[in-house]
């Protein structure tokens, strides 16, 4: 079963020229470099899956845990909202996904994708369940649809609808994964493997499988 584990690299550059400076976030400073001979010099950050929980680190952190890791949930809800593909014309090629904060932008590279669904939830007002990512709690969610899903076999790995600007997939964890699992269900019609039916809060949903073109 995939853990969910992976590495997202970030560089930081600003727009402008800045003077050198720290800001603290928690327990950790975001560097932002000053300028040498008129050519800015981008900071990197890295954001590190770990034990399915999407954390943030700066990136010459030699210790990276939950004690070095961001966890102002205001500012991960700011960059997680901010994500989507790098269409800068720069490092597009090795960072394809960015995250603009002001006058910076923070270039993002990761091993599967940005998006990681890590709890399902009850809207109290609607009633409806909802995906919540990257550990925004209620502050990042997209409604769940469970005809969407899609699960590939030989890895475990599930999948769902995530915002369109982040190539409109993201990753379901692994533990949640595992707790959905029993509700896929199978055909020996299946030419390609995949579940065709998931069983959830008492209906039977065909799944659809329309996200696997944009994954494979």
């Amino acid at each position: 079963m995939f853990t969910g584990s992976g590495i997202v690299g970030i560089h930081s550059e600003q727009r402008e020229p800045v003077r050198s400076q720290f800001r603290v976030i928690q327990f950790l400073y975001f560097r932002i470099d000053s300028t040498l001979g008129g050519l800015h010099l981008p900071t990197s950050l890295i954001a590190t899956i770990r034990k399915e929980i999407r954390r943030l680190f700066l990136d010459d952190a030699k210790v990276k845990n939950f004690i070095t890791c961001f966890k102002d949930k205001q500012f991960l809800v700011f960059f997680f909202k901010q994500i989507r593909r790098n269409e800068t014309g720069r490092y597009e090629d090795d960072f394809p996904y960015i995250s603009p904060c002001g006058r910076e932008r923070n270039f993002i590279r990761c091993d599967d994708r940005p998006i990681v669904f890590t709890h399902l939830l009850s809207e109290q007002s609607t009633g409806r369940h909802v995906l919540s990512y990257c550990g925004g709690g209620d502050k990042l969610t997209v409604m769940f649809e469970p005809e969407k899903l899609v699960m590939f076999p030989e890895n475990g790995r599930v999948y769902h609808p995530a915002p369109a600007k982040c190539d409109a997939v993201g990753l379901v964890k692994s533990s949640l994964a595992f707790e959905l699992s029993p509700c896929f269900e199978y055909s020996s019609e299946s030419k390609t493997g995949h579940p065709t039916h998931f069983n959830w809060d008492g209906n039977r949903y065909t799944l659809t499988n329309e996200l696997i073109q944009l994954i494979i």
